[in-house]
């Protein structure tokens, strides 16, 4: 169901789309200060959605998403969704005031099912078996990293 924005959410969701924008930009091209801009790009939709509503985030995470990937490749979107689902994780529950134990809860498990999704989804894209990523887990679990770097 579409809903009716007024300029000043369009305004200030094309505002932070901007700023989140030039924050992926920025962890992009600067090496070691990229994961300190990676951590900001979150903080930018929770504010959105605090200071306006949901609906209206989405749509401003609808923006940036495209504006990085005509700017950066489509290799980084599925980065920047991640980034700006949490800070609209984060930016619900901060709204709804939730206690910390539910939002910590909530997001390490919605957090950890995503991930593997993505990971298993990207797999599959990819061409390669489930049994490729199986094989490499029980060989982790039987051979630490650490021991394979020693001569």
């Amino acid at each position: 169901m579409l809903q009716k924005l007024n300029a000043i959410e369009i305004a200030e969701g094309a505002l932070l789309a901007d700023i989140a924008v030039i924050l992926q930009l920025l962890s992009i091209y600067l090496p070691y200060l990229g994961m300190f801009f990676r951590l900001l790009t979150p903080t930018v939709f929770a504010l959105f959605v605090l200071r306006r509503r949901l609906y209206a985030a989405i749509l401003c995470l609808c923006v940036t998403l495209f504006i990085v990937g005509v700017m950066s490749g489509l290799n980084f979107l599925a980065l920047v969704l991640l980034e700006a689902g949490a800070g609209l994780f984060l930016g619900v529950t901060m709204k709804w005031r939730l206690p910390h134990f539910t939002i910590l809860l909530l997001g390490v498990t919605s957090a950890a099912l995503t991930v593997s999704g993505l990971v298993i989804l990207l797999t599959l894209l990819s061409g390669l078996p489930l049994t490729d990523i199986a094989l490499q887990l029980r060989l982790g679990w039987h051979e630490p990293v650490f021991l394979q770097l020693l001569p």
